[in-house]
């Protein structure tokens, strides 16, 4: 079952650039992770210090294992002075592989 991950940064303005570049490095490390399938950088048409990277794993044992991976950490420390607060990120599933919800 494939899974999505969104991240959204916020950027300290003036920083995007310096940004750009980890983000690049972030996601070429990640291409070389087993389970990986693809990933995209996005930046807010109106809003050019809101960032969003968006990748797909082929399962979120993959994805875990390279969000807990000493090397990921490791270039995330290079973003922390870059950002304004907690980066969000979030899984996603196709809805079919959805667990059923309750009300």
């Amino acid at each position: 079952m494939a899974v999505r991950i969104t991240v959204e940064r916020t950027v300290v303005p003036g920083e995007q650039h310096d940004v750009k570049e980890v983000l690049r490095e972030l996601r070429s490390r990640s291409t070389r992770r087993t389970g990986f399938v693809s990933g995209v950088t996005m930046v807010d048409a109106h809003n050019p210090t809101n960032f969003l990277m968006i990748s797909t794993w082929t399962s979120i044992g993959a994805w875990e294992s390279w969000e807990k991976s000493p090397e990921r950490q490791e270039i995330n420390e290079k973003l922390i002075p870059l950002l304004q607060g907690i980066p969000k990120v979030r899984m996603w599933l196709q809805d079919l592989d959805a667990p059923p919800g309750g009300a």
